[in-house]
Parts: C-alpha cells; sequence; structure tokens
C-alpha cells in the first residue's frame, strides 16, 4: 500500500508525466487504429494536477478530513 501514496512532485515532473502519458495515448490508438485522442489528451493535464493535488491516501480512506473527488 506504501507505493500508493503520492509525493510531492514539481511542475517540471508534472510536464515529464504528461508527455510521456500524451505519447502512451498516441501510441494506444494508433495501434488500434481506433479512438479519439484529442479528448484524452485535453483533459489530461488537469486529471494529473488533480490527481496530485488531493489530499487522500488510500489506507486512511475512512478519515473526516481528507478530499473526496
Amino acid at each position: 500500500m506504501e507505493a500508493l501514496i503520492k509525493p510531492k512532485i514539481s511542475i517540471e515532473d508534472l510536464k515529464i508525466i504528461s508527455n510521456k502519458a500524451k505519447s502512451a495515448i498516441l501510441t494506444m490508438t494508433t495501434l488500434s487504429k481506433s479512438g479519439h485522442p484529442g479528448g484524452s489528451m485535453s483533459s489530461l493535464d488537469i486529471l494529473l494536477a488533480l490527481y496530485f493535488s488531493i489530499n487522500f491516501e488510500p489506507d486512511k480512506a475512512d478519515e473526516k478530513v481528507r478530499d473526496r473527488v
């Protein structure tokens, strides 16, 4: 469970993760010859920023003071 706890992350790290994810999206949609990569890539940066900023730890899911997304 320890691996699921998110570390603090910099903007530069978010950009690297975003670029890798966008590359993966393009690879998957190209290889499958199906899909709409634009929709996935347009929301990716927002979702990454949200994921790395929420106050939530999976092993403490019952805490009252946590973010609910």
